[in-house]
């Protein structure tokens, strides 16, 4: 049975124009989006892009704490399921080093992939993946993820001015990123802020009787700000050399811990806090 030819980008001029007028575009949009809707135009983004290149999809993958590598935006054409946001790090061990090291990942054909990249081979055989470009994406110098484009239906080539002008579109979606985590953590420090001074007033204000309360509220809002289940007020108690617990806040479904009036006994975590430091 023969192979499957290789599909060559047509008329190379006519797509360098309209690749260049994309990116315009894009870098110029990006800019004046507020965060919230920087996910849906980094979607609407592929969906051009493979529809411009011809491919059957695109897929943007994020670097996350801990080693993962996390599909987080996708798109494909009819008749081709989109990625679902998942993790692909032990999928795509080889191209995902290459991607860690800077390189682009070039693959007309997956059936040419080398031998150390079987598993990657075989992971792209599972959907039937027949070429694929893997680009990474760099914000600041660092890399912080890779876009990705496959083809399901034929091989092809991939030309060098091509994956130039695919490398300007990954750093146009990673610092639209970059800017979108920017302005949240921005918000984020804002709110939390007006927040605090909206507790301590109303601490200020409050007759004695009412402080309990307030401190408890000021506590769960704290919490909720941080993600967190629970919240604790330590006094420290210099004649005892202890911190006593004073209030708490509990999430719903939350178990209260058990006789805890007074700190475990954690010496680092009670020596920064002695010293006025933190202690993450």
């Amino acid at each position: 049975m023969s192979q499957p030819p290789i599909i060559r980008p047509a008329s190379p001029s006519h797509d360098h124009v309209a690749f260049e007028r994309m990116l315009a575009e894009l870098s110029a949009g990006f800019l004046i989006l507020p965060p919230q809707e920087v996910d849906g135009a980094i979607t609407d983004a592929l969906h051009q892009i493979v529809k411009m290149l011809g491919v059957d999809r695109a897929q943007l993958m994020r670097f996350v704490a801990g080693g993962d590598v996390r599909v987080t935006h996708s798109w494909a054409v009819a008749g081709v399921p989109p990625v679902s946001p998942k993790s692909i790090a032990d999928r795509f061990p080889w191209l995902l080093t290459r991607v860690r090291a800077g390189e682009a990942v070039i693959i007309p054909s997956v059936d040419d992939l080398p031998p150390e990249a079987q598993i990657d081979q075989a992971s792209f055989r599972a959907p039937g993946t027949k070429a694929n470009l893997t680009v990474p994406m760099r914000v600041a110098g660092q890399i912080e993820g890779a876009l990705a484009f496959g083809c399901l239906r034929y091989e092809r080539e991939w030309p060098e001015p091509l994956v130039e002008r695919v490398r300007v579109l990954a750093a146009i979606l990673a610092n639209a990123l970059a800017h979108k985590r920017t302005q949240e953590e921005l918000d984020a420090a804002i709110k939390f802020e007006r927040k605090a001074s909206e507790i301590l007033s109303a601490l200020l204000a409050a007759p004695r009787a009412q402080q309990d309360r307030l401190l408890e509220a000021g506590l769960r809002d704290v919490a909720r700000a941080f993600g967190a289940d629970r919240a604790t007020l330590w006094q420290r108690i210099e004649a005892e050399g202890l911190f006593r617990k004073t209030h708490r806040w509990l999430a719903d479904g939350v178990p209260a811990p058990g006789d805890d009036m007074h700190m475990p006994t954690i010496p680092w975590i009670s020596a920064r806090l002695e010293r006025g430091e933190s202690a993450p």
